[in-house]
């Protein structure tokens, strides 16, 4: 088996860095990009007038 030649270790290396950091870039790049949608503090209609107390009873669920 021969030795690799150290110009094929350095560029190994080169390359794997490189690949490394353009990971580390585009993670950064594509974090930025990110918008999230805007909130609007208005709550529909249907939500004012449902009455989440009366549509289930606890009691009914449990099993005592």
């Amino acid at each position: 088996m021969e030795p690799i030649p150290v110009y094929k270790k350095a560029l190994k290396a080169f390359i794997s860095n490189n690949i490394g950091a353009a990971a580390v870039l585009t993670g950064v790049l594509v974090g930025n990009v990110y918008q999230p949608a805007p909130q609007l503090n208005k709550m529909p209609v249907e939500l004012t007038y449902m009455n989440d107390a009366a549509l289930e009873s606890v009691d009914l669920l449990s099993n005592n």
